[in-house]
Parts: C-alpha cells; sequence; structure tokens
C-alpha cells in the first residue's frame, strides 16, 4: 500500500496524510527503533498490518477540504478506508457466503548488471535472490434479517529479493452489524494484526551492498553474496496492532417532520505495540574484515490514539430545495511512550543478552500526550437534483501547546 501526498505540516506538523479506518484514527508513524543517531523514522508503516481483502472503499481527500471536514491535521489529505461488512443477501440468494483466495509468487532481481556497471558485476547479480510470496486469504460473509458478520482470516508471507528481509503477519477481522429495530443500528468493527520481520541490517544493508559493487578485497575471505555472510548482524521486529470500533446510530421518528433527524456516536481505538531487537556479533577481521566486540539495541515503543465522533443530522425537503444540515464533533487522544537501551562489548557471540555487554550505550525513554478537538456544522443543498451547493464551518483546539494553544 503506497501512497504520496504533497503538502505543508499541519497542527500535528509531519506532513503525512491521516489515516481513518472505520471512522477511527490510525497512528501511521514509521517508527523502527534505536538510539538516536539510528534515524527510528525509517520503519514500517501501520497501514502494512491493513488486509488488502478486507477493503471495500478507498477516498481519498486532498486541499482545504481535508481540513474541513477532518480538522487541521487533515490539511495534508486524508485517506478514508471503509471495510467490508457483512451482506444477508448475496446474488445467488444464499445467506452466507464464504471465499478463498490463495496468492503464490517469488520477488526477484528486475536485471542482471553488466561488467560496464560495476567491476565485481557477477557479486553484484548474486546479491539478490529470489524471496517466496505465499498469502491465504478466507473469510464469511452473511446474517439475518437483524445481524450481519463479516469475519476473515489473513496470513500473508514474503521474503525480499536481498538477504535476510521477509515479514510475517497473521490478521483477523470482525465486523458486526445490529439492528434490533428500524430506530437504532449498532455497528462494531475489531481488527488484529500481529507480525514478525527481518529486517535488513542496519550499516550492511547499504554497506554490504557498498562492498559488492567495488573490487574484491583481499581479506574478505567468506563470499559476502552468502547468506551465511550476513549472520554478523540479525534485526528484527515485533508488532502487534489493534483498531477497533463501535458506531451506534439512531432515528427517533418514523414519520412526521422530524422523520428526517438521526443521530450517531463512535468510539474508536488504535493500539499499537512495537518491538525492535538489533544483535551485531562479536567478529573477526580475518573473516569478515572488520573487528567488532558485538553489540546490542533493544527497543520498545507503544501507541494509542483514541477516536470520540458524534453528529446530528437532519434531512428535509423544502419544495424542489432539498437540503441537510449536521453538527457535530470530533475528538482525539493520541498517547505514545517507548524507550531503549544499547550496549557493547560482549565477550562471546554465544550470549547475547544485553545484560552481558560490557560498555553501557546510550539510553532513553519519552512519552507524549497530544489532544484535540473540532467542532463542525455543514449545510448541503440541492435543487431539482441539479445544482448543488455546501456550506461547512469548523472550529479546532488542541493541547499541544497546553492551555495557550491557539485553535
Amino acid at each position: 500500500f503506497r501512497m504520496q501526498m504533497r503538502s505543508g505540516g499541519g497542527l500535528n506538523g509531519d506532513g503525512q496524510p491521516v489515516f481513518y479506518i472505520d471512522g477511527v484514527k490510525v497512528e501511521n508513524s514509521n517508527w523502527r527503533g534505536g538510539v538516536a543517531s539510528d534515524a527510528p523514522d525509517i520503519g514500517i508503516t501501520a497501514l502494512a498490518s491493513l488486509n488488502p481483502e478486507d477493503i471495500a472503499n478507498i477516498e481519498v481527500i486532498k486541499g482545504p477540504a481535508g481540513a474541513s471536514s477532518y480538522g487541521t491535521g487533515g490539511s495534508n489529505g486524508v485517506v478514508v478506508i471503509t471495510t467490508k461488512r457483512g451482506q444477508s443477501n448475496s446474488s445467488d440468494g444464499s445467506k452466507w457466503r464464504m471465499n478463498y483466495k490463495g496468492t503464490f509468487g517469488y520477488n526477484d532481481q528486475d536485471r542482471e548488471y553488466t561488467e560496464q556497471e560495476f567491476r565485481s558485476y557477477k557479486w553484484v547479480n548474486d546479491y539478490f535472490q529470489p524471496g517466496r510470496i505465499s498469502k491465504h486469504s478466507a473469510s464469511i460473509s452473511g446474517g439475518t434479517e437483524n445481524t450481519n458478520l463479516y469475519f476473515s482470516l489473513d496470513r500473508p508471507y514474503e521474503e525480499m529479493h536481498t538477504p535476510k528481509n521477509w515479514i510475517d503477519q497473521q490478521n483477523m477481522r470482525a465486523n458486526l452489524d445490529f439492528r434490533p429495530n428500524d430506530k437504532i443500528s449498532i455497528m462494531a468493527s475489531t481488527a488484529f494484526n500481529s507480525a514478525e520481520m527481518q529486517l535488513p541490517g542496519r550499516y550492511r544493508a547499504d554497506g554490504v551492498f557498498g562492498v559488492v559493487t567495488y573490487a574484491a578485497n583481499p581479506w574478505v575471505m567468506m563470499d559476502p553474496t552468502k547468506e551465511a555472510y550476513f549472520d554478523y548482524q540479525e534485526e528484527k521486529s515485533y508488532i502487534n496492532s489493534f483498531v477497533g470500533s463501535v458506531t451506534g446510530e439512531l432515528t427517533p421518528f418514523s414519520s412526521g417532520v422530524l422523520s428526517g433527524l438521526s443521530g450517531r456516536v463512535t468510539y474508536g481505538l488504535n493500539d499499537r505495540d512495537n518491538r525492535n531487537i538489533y544483535t551485531a556479533q562479536v567478529t573477526d577481521e580475518d573473516l569478515t574484515g572488520e573487528s567488532d566486540e558485538g553489540e546490542k539495541i533493544i527497543a520498545q515503543r507503544n501507541s494509542q490514539v483514541t477516536t470520540i465522533n458524534w453528529d446530528v443530522k437532519y434531512d428535509y425537503n423544502l419544495g424542489g430545495i432539498s437540503g441537510a444540515s449536521v453538527v457535530g464533533s470530533q475528538a482525539f487522544d493520541e498517547r505514545s511512550r517507548g524507550f531503549g537501551a544499547q550496549r557493547t562489548g560482549f565477550v562471546t557471540d554465544q550470549i547475547t543478552t544485553i545484560s552481558a555487554g560490557a560498555v553501557d550505550g546510550e539510553t532513553y525513554d519519552f512519552m507524549s500526550h497530544f489532544r484535540s478537538a473540532g467542532l463542525f456544522t455543514e449545510h448541503s443543498f440541492s435543487l431539482n437534483s441539479t445544482f448543488f451547493a455546501s456550506f461547512m464551518l469548523r472550529r479546532d483546539y488542541a493541547s499541544v501547546l497546553g492551555s495557550t494553544a491557539s485553535d
């Protein structure tokens, strides 16, 4: 899933679009972990945990429309993702439908390099290797007159076309719709993701490729195109995430002048836990060309985004003019906290627990808490379904500067 939007920084200041999944704001920072000098913003996007087979619709809102609908943070663009819901009546008349989809393939080198590009072009070509791709997705959808269910399981595994670089995931989603009567509707959405990733090395991701792009050095006793050469270091990330929401809709009047009045409330939570472990073993210069006493970095980060939305809508008709007026609010509570520790100077590569390191490295911890809210009203009109007009007014508040924050 790749998307790029160009815009300036908003109230959050990161210049990134805002993502919503079933009405829940999703924290999408790219975090890898490590000490401050290791560029922790280079990592895995949170959208990697979203199963594409569960997506029913994607709406992209850019420019002022994003800010007017979703606040100042939406001025960088808004991506609204809606997942599939259960359908009680399928095209063949059955109430339940099951689906399975299997995908198999390989990641491979795009083309082979020649001697005119690299002196060690054979090593460069051998550096890349076929990476296996497999994905199994199963879902069930259906329901009764008052209840609909969509449930899916997804197991993607992908190896990249470079050594020691893969991702293994498990996804589960359950969406439930319940309508006890014609006035009340309750919709619940839940999604769990667990992922384990082997990331390319911090120092040899480009460093080893740099080695093979130049003439062979006499001290390289082991062929760097073999995967064993990369056992010098290992970096794994473990991610567990949850996205869930509950929405209640009420239409209290079935007839009369107030029959077009309705209200809706949504409560959602996005909880994401990241753990990153980097280990560099003790090495011998005769074997790898580098003498290293070993290093270990452990980093942990947890983020939570709570979303509370409510709105009241009134649909009406004035002769040939039909209109809709909405008043509502969006509120967000965003928290993140984490820590990291680094130690070096290991006696042997057989003991890699961080406490065995003889030399203390950098240690850090952090916490952030950001709260924001927006009040809005919107009015839309249609004349004979030919001419349309809309007006929206919104005001946002944020805690980024404490009690003196502008709005």
